[in-house]
């Protein structure tokens, strides 16, 4: 009677684990064209991440919620869309888990296809960091490291618009 219990325990423990990491899997919109992100995104640079921070937020409507991001200090190179202040912007993007952050290497050269607004989901009346030397990205874009043949695609995409 008591190994019956302790299988119906551990086999409900797996399926929540199960459940859970799948209610928190990424899920993007179907596959952009190249052509439909730049269009998008509010922001397409090219430079390095020089930098790397984790940051908390809490969410005050919803004690203790937190939730981690990842701030990157990025060094533009150039500017294909958009326009910024300062040649050393801040990218904020999930970390990991499910959460659609872009998993950016410090040192590593990208391009990368941002947004002004936060992507994920609202934590009441906690505002995400916004501004105008900062953008978002996650996987779900084509932020990509650096390849010649990338920055060919993104010079012939801007040479339309």
């Amino acid at each position: 009677m008591k190994i019956a219990i302790k299988i119906s325990l551990l086999t409900l423990l797996i399926s929540c684990v199960i459940n859970v990491q799948t209610s928190l899997a990424c899920s993007c919109d179907g596959s952009k064209t190249l052509i439909e992100a730049y269009k998008i995104s509010n922001s397409v640079t090219l430079g390095t991440i020089i930098a790397e921070e984790f940051v908390t937020l809490r969410d005050p409507t919803n004690f203790p919620d937190l939730i981690t991001i990842v701030r990157y200090k990025f060094l533009i190179e150039k500017v294909y869309k958009g326009s910024f202040t300062k040649d050393t912007v801040l990218i904020y993007t999930g970390s990991g888990g499910g959460d659609c952050g872009y998993p950016f290497l410090k040192g590593g050269r990208y391009i990368v296809y941002g947004m002004d607004k936060a992507y994920l989901p609202a934590m009441g009346k906690n505002k995400y960091p916004k501004g105008k030397n900062i953008t978002w990205t996650f996987i779900c874009l084509p932020t990509s490291k650096y390849s010649n043949e990338a920055v060919n695609e993104l010079d012939k995409i801007r040479k339309k618009d």
